[in-house]
């Protein structure tokens, strides 16, 4: 008799749990109704526990309600978890974007009294990967070899180099990460040398007015190529003034 009214509660109560399951696993916020869905699984253990075991109908409908579970909640994890990393990336853009401006008003402000640059030369000699590279050939002055700004508006020009990158001005241990590589934006392994997820590129591109637009775009897991770049920002290097603005902004400067 009492194994006949257990069954008969969890053939009542099965279209309210599964009901109660799916709300937990499609809203973000905490559910009240799963700790409710607890208690009844814990006090129908408790009553049956003594005189029987699970029967074939309990157990199908356990394995059944953790494959919804997992087709609903699995998905949604994934995809938090990379837009959260996307987030990330944002904010490391927002921060080197800073330093790299910061940098470039220092070099600016140290050139020779008969240099002619101006803050964009210092900018432009940003333009690429920040693992220190424009081009494969090519060094900038995140880090590591140094470009020279040639053709250059330095008065000696390659006898009158920057000597420093932006490496330099930041404290080493707090250089933002990328959130899929785990290994500082300013490192080798980011010159764009091989498709990573989560690269960043300084692009320039000049604007009807003769302005410079400097954006950093980025690379995401789905990435076929160093320079297939996330989410609406384009392909290819550099990216185009739509792609660009999909970006995150950094300057626009008079060249």
């Amino acid at each position: 008799m009492q194994n006949q009214i257990s069954c008969l509660a969890i053939e009542n109560n099965l279209y309210s749990i599964i009901v109660n399951l799916l709300s937990c696993a499609l809203r973000p916020e905490p559910c009240a109704n799963l700790y409710k869905l607890k208690s009844y699984f814990f006090m129908n253990s408790v009553l049956n526990s003594k005189s029987r075991g699970f029967s074939l109908l309990e157990i199908l409908l356990v394995l059944g309600i953790a494959g919804i579970l997992f087709a609903v909640i699995l998905p949604r994890a994934w995809r938090a978890r990379s837009d959260a990393g996307y987030n990330l990336i944002r904010q490391a853009a927002v921060e080197l974007g800073s330093w790299g401006l910061e940098w470039s008003e220092r070099s600016l402000t140290a050139q020779d009294e008969d240099d002619t640059c101006v803050l964009n030369h210092y900018v432009d000699s940003l333009v690429g990967y920040t693992g220190g590279k424009r081009t494969a050939a090519i060094p900038n002055n995140w880090f590591g070899t140094l470009n020279t700004l040639v053709p250059g508006c330095r008065s000696n020009g390659s006898a009158n180099p920057v000597t420093f990158g932006v490496a330099e001005i930041m404290d080493q241990e707090t250089q933002p990460r990328n959130p899929f590589t785990g290994l500082a934006y300013l490192h080798a392994a980011h010159d764009g040398s091989r498709r990573e997820p989560g690269l960043l590129y300084l692009a320039s591109l000049l604007d009807s007015d003769g302005l410079n637009n400097y954006y950093f775009v980025f690379t995401g897991a789905e990435a076929t190529s160093a320079s297939d770049w996330h989410a609406g920002m384009g392909d290819g290097i550099p990216p185009t003034f739509e792609g660009l603005r999909n970006g995150v902004f950094v300057a626009r400067l008079k060249p």
